[in-house]
């Protein structure tokens, strides 16, 4: 079980760091300069 709950702690800490501090790099490699940078 404790294997199972790091795994999920794991899982939601990258989609935060992911949501915090690699949304800019990954929305500007997406999306062309012209458009606006708007999160979800």
């Amino acid at each position: 079980m404790r294997f199972v709950v790091l795994a999920v702690i794991a899982a939601v800490a990258v989609i935060v760091w992911r949501s915090r501090h690699g949304a800019e790099v990954w929305h500007e490699a997406e999306t062309p300069p012209s458009q606006p940078n708007t999160g979800p």
